[in-house]
Order: structure tokens, then sequence, then C-alpha cells
């Protein structure tokens, strides 16, 4: 008896203690993919954006520090392309990868829907492959300020689109890049071109193996020192987990088209995606350091010349050591031959071989490994 409660207890214990140990040692963690985008960044960098191949080209910016998708497993980060569809007054915008020439997977996917009385909705919803079932982001409710930016305040710069002159036009912290106050969609400057009456659907030209010449991939951050970096942004307050989709069709729209990868799924199902967890002793990083980001992520796998560039000293080590050159010389000079004598020089060993003492005092015996037919004889 006293053994079946010992048992029932330990079982109590472990039931209740798993899951607090599990949320407490990977906090905010899906377990997914998707933990290397976070869509609070994401939805805040789109939020900012004057046009979406400025979206496309920030997003896809290392110094930016958002992208840290690598899919299929190159060590090396991924391109993520957007490309709008628009159905009717709503847009469904997809962030996609290709996986490799013949496969792509969906990301996420911005959904942007405009009443009749020009209220905006946004939403980025992770895609389920990389993120699980119903992972929304939205601006929240109640951080979201109403009514129109600040007119006081003017971006330094100005992007014409079509003969449209889209302005930035909404506080900041000072040029640090994150919103301290998010305005409603409405008035985000690439909702605003979105809804221009010249404005040109946006499709990225780019695929796999063909990319923007100004964009070099890196290597990926392990999870725990990239989630500590974004944890520190303030512009979480303003957007938040939602379970509603606040436009159904257009949803829908995009869900019949979704793109979804084999190989994704088969390095989800075998745990491939598990190694960007191997560190956890990261976490306590106040940032990713950008030094080390720039050696250690980017100049590995971008720099095709990095092999030859780390070579450099030891390829000239043996053109200026005197050492290595007596082995390079029997090497390039019929080494079998020279044997007895390789401290002297090329010329100097020669010319001994063609005396006539030696080859009268040996007869055929010594003239054999010179001449086919001398081991034939002996």
């Amino acid at each position: 008896m006293k053994k079946a409660i010992f048992l029932l207890t330990i079982t109590g214990c472990s039931l209740f203690c798993a899951p607090v140990f599990s949320q407490t040692a990977n906090a905010d963690s899906l377990g997914l993919p998707g933990d290397n985008l976070n869509l609070y960044g994401v939805l805040n960098l789109f939020q900012k954006s004057p046009t979406l191949e400025d979206f496309e080209k920030t997003l896809n910016d290392q110094n930016t520090k958002l992208n840290n998708l690598d899919l299929n497993g190159d060590d090396k980060a991924d391109y993520i392309k957007v490309t709008d569809n628009v159905q009717g007054t709503s847009h469904a915008i997809v962030l996609q990868v290709a996986v490799n020439d013949k496969e792509t997977q969906d990301v996420a996917v911005i959904e942007v829907d405009k009443d009749k009385d020009g209220n905006v909705q946004v939403q980025i919803v992770g895609d389920e492959a990389l993120y699980g079932k119903d992972y929304i982001v939205e601006p929240a409710d109640d951080a979201v300020v109403k009514g129109t930016p600040n007119p006081g305040y003017k971006s330094t710069t100005t992007t014409t689109q079509n003969g449209t002159n889209i302005t930035n036009n909404y506080y900041n912290n000072g040029g640090s890049g994150h919103a301290e106050v998010v305005y409603e969609p409405s008035y985000w400057p690439v909702v605003r071109y979105m809804y221009t009456p010249t404005y040109v659907v946006y499709a990225s030209p780019w695929y796999w193996g063909f990319y923007p010449s100004y964009w070099t991939p890196w290597h990926p951050w392990f999870y725990h020192e990239y989630y500590n970096h974004w944890y520190h942004h303030s512009y979480y307050g303003y957007y938040h987990r939602s379970y509603t989709y606040r436009d159904p069709g257009i949803h829908s729209y995009y869900y019949g088209r979704r793109s979804v990868s084999v190989t994704v799924n088969q390095r989800r199902e075998t745990g491939a995606y598990r190694a960007t967890y191997s560190h956890p002793e990261m976490a306590h990083r106040a940032a990713i350091n950008q030094s080390r980001t720039t050696q250690q992520h980017r100049d590995k796998p971008v720099n095709s010349n990095a092999p030859r560039n780390s070579g450099t000293k030891s390829s000239q080590a043996p053109r200026t050591n005197t050492a290595p050159r007596t082995n390079t010389a029997p090497r390039t000079n019929t080494a079998p031959r020279t044997n007895t004598a390789p401290r002297q020089a090329p010329q100097q060993r020669s010319a001994p071989r063609q005396q006539a003492p030696r080859s009268g005092g040996g007869g055929g015996s010594h003239a054999a490994p010179h001449g086919g037919g001398g081991h034939k004889g002996r």
C-alpha cells in the first residue's frame, strides 16, 4: 500500500512539474521552424515600409536581424520573396522561400482588407507548417492610436512609386528603427500606397538561384540568441496574438493557393530543425553582437574566395621557406632518379650520370634504372 501511494505521489509530481519546466526552459518557443522568423517584427517592419518592394529588401537585409530561416538546411539564411495576391479590396501578401529548384514553402501571409467605410484591418498569419495552426498576429486595438499621424513629423525620405509620393509620416523613437506609436493601419505608408489608383500589383521577380545583387546569405543564429535579441524590443505591446480571422474570405482565397514543401515537412518530422535550440547558454545575451555576426555568420558562407584567402599564408610559406624548396625539387625533376644526391643542384646531379667512368665501370647493372632492358637482363 505504501509503495502504491509513493508511486502515485511521484506520478502526480511529474505531471505537475513537467509543463512548468518546459514552459520555463523555452519560453515563447513553438518548437517549429517559425521560431526563427519573428512575426511581430515582420508586421512592425511592414507598417514602416513605403512599398512592398522596400519591405522585401529590408526583410532580407542581414543588418535588420529579422530573417533567421534556414528551411533547406544548407546553413545559409533563406531569401524571402514577397508576392501580393489581390481579391477585390483585399490583399493576401505572401512571404515565400524557395527551398530548392523545384519546391517553395510559404512562410506567412499578410492579409489586408479595406471595408466600404475606409477602415483597414491587417493581420499576419504564420504558415501552419512553420508556426502551427492559426498563428495570427495583429495590431493591438488598445495600443493603436486613432486619428491622423503627427502632421509636424516628416520623414527624411519620400518614396515615389508610379508617380505617387509615399511619405513615412508617423512617430518613431529618434530613428532607432522601432516604432513607439502604431497608428491604425489605414495610415501605414505601404497600405496607403497599395490602395492608390496607380498601384501595380507587386510580385517578386526572384527565384531559386537568381537573387538580387545586393543580397548575400549568412549563417543563421541559434534560436536562443535570436529570440533574446528580439525579446528586448519594445513594440511587443503594440501587437498581440489573435484567434479570429478579420477577413475569412481573403484567407480562404489564399489558403487554396498555399505552397507547401515536401522537404520542409520531412525535415520537421525527422527533427532536423532542433539543432537551432542546441545553445541555450546564448539566452543571456542582450542582443546579437554585430561584430561577431559579421565575422562568424556572414564571411564564412558568402565569400567564395574565403578558402583561398584563409590559405594564403600556407600557400606562400613553401615559396619563401628554404626547407620546402628541397622537397619540391625532387618532385618536379625526375625524383626517382635523384635519390642518391638530394642536396645537390639538378644540373650537378645529372652531370656525373653522363660521365664515362660510371657507365664503363658498372656496365648494364648501373644503367638498368634508366633503361627498360636492364631489369630484364638481370
